[in-house]
């Protein structure tokens, strides 16, 4: 979606996301204090459907990464969400 050279990921695929997690959780182990997640709002869309930014997964998809990586831990994360009202920032952060 960006550039050629990039490579857009197909969130959909369950092994890609493992894929992702595992790389995630490398790093953490290695001791980062967290993360900056580029176009975060993208990784549930739906390309067919013309539907890029807060796809139906997507909330699935960040919730699973939470659970999986670095849920529980004592990082920083910010995502990047060119799309996000001030009412869906709370789906993002919480109150």
């Amino acid at each position: 979606m960006f550039s050629r050279r990039q490579p857009d990921l197909n969130w959909d695929n369950e092994k890609v996301r493992a894929e992702i997690y595992d790389m995630m959780n490398w790093w953490l182990e290695r001791g980062i204090a967290g993360f900056r997640m580029d176009v975060i709002d993208y990784i549930g869309k739906q390309v067919d459907q013309e539907l890029v930014k807060d796809g139906p997964h997507l909330h699935d998809y960040l919730r699973e990464m939470n659970a999986k990586t670095f849920g529980s831990r004592d990082i920083l994360t910010v995502g990047e969400a060119w799309s996000a009202t001030p009412g869906a920032a709370l789906l993002y952060s919480g109150a």
